[in-house]
């Protein structure tokens, strides 16, 4: 496995190719194209990939660890293998509009303003995850697990819950739409 480690790519040309099978360790991607890039198999460790374009970008089998992914439009990625995993994650402003991401995994992310509208995420996790302004809408969730999650908001009448696991503390994110109030 090749590794790459304390590297800035605003200040260090990174090379518009296909990595395979590498490991990226605290390296920085701010304000960087990474259109057309293939990531495949890939590991990314205590990175930061902040505003990157990601027009036709592939990620393949790729698993982020302790990351700050902020503000990335993985709407726009190349959809043919798509597959990614987030650990201990901040992907605040990220958008994931209309992709098919099933049985992905996220545990402890922070998700704030995160774009999940009109995605497929069935059999997904989102464990013990802040989804606070996450944006769910003609969604389809089910069998998703949001166990231990919190401050969720979302709609059932517009999103596909079948059999989705939900935290009996946070089950107000579900039912606010109602206009009911709850009490404990």
């Amino acid at each position: 496995m090749e590794v790459f480690e304390n590297i800035d790519f605003r200040t260090t040309d990174f090379e518009i190719t296909e990595y395979s099978e590498c490991n990226f360790i605290q390296c920085k991607w701010i304000d960087c194209d990474l259109s057309t890039v293939v990531f495949s198999e890939c590991i990314f460790e205590d990175c930061e990939l902040v505003n990157c374009k990601t027009y036709k970008s592939s990620f393949r089998d790729v698993s982020f660890d302790r990351c700050k992914l902020l503000g990335i439009p993985f709407y726009q990625c190349e959809t043919l293998l798509l597959s990614m995993s987030f650990n201990h994650c901040n992907l605040e402003l990220s958008n994931f509009f209309k992709l098919k991401l099933k049985k992905t995994k996220l545990t402890q992310c922070d998700l704030k303003q995160v774009d999940f509208s009109e995605c497929d995420l069935s059999e997904s996790q989102f464990l013990d995850c802040n989804l606070s302004g996450a944006i769910f809408d003609q969604t389809r969730l089910e069998k998703v697990d949001f166990r231990g999650s919190r401050n969720y908001s979302i709609d059932p009448a517009k999103n596909y819950l079948k059999k989705a696991k939900f935290s009996e503390s946070e089950i107000r994110g579900l039912l606010q739409h109602l206009g009911i109030e709850i009490y404990s």
